[in-house]
């Protein structure tokens, strides 16, 4: 059980670590003046800065998929293991 909690508790502080990388890109999109000014006239700015919201929506949108579905694989796995268990010590 303590593997089972200490797993769970892994990646609760992965999925925080990702998704604050993620709140992080969108403050960064949207700091400062154009990132390359002299490049493209300041062209570029728009598409560096979509760029990374992007990345951070799709990070926002994985991470939940992520933490659910290897949380519960986790709990099925655990489950078969104390069934197993469980079947192998019964009297017969």
């Amino acid at each position: 059980m303590l593997i089972f909690i200490s797993k769970i508790i892994i990646r609760i502080i992965i999925a925080w670590l990702a998704l604050a990388f993620g709140f992080w890109l969108i403050l960064a999109s949207n700091m400062g003046p154009a990132y390359l000014p002299e490049v493209m006239n300041g062209a570029l700015d728009i598409w560096i800065r979509f760029t990374m919201i992007g990345v951070a929506a799709l990070i926002w949108i994985a991470t939940p998929v992520w933490f659910f579905w290897s949380s519960a694989r986790c709990s099925y796995n655990s489950y078969r293991a104390y069934k197993r268990i469980k079947s192998t010590n019964t009297p017969r």
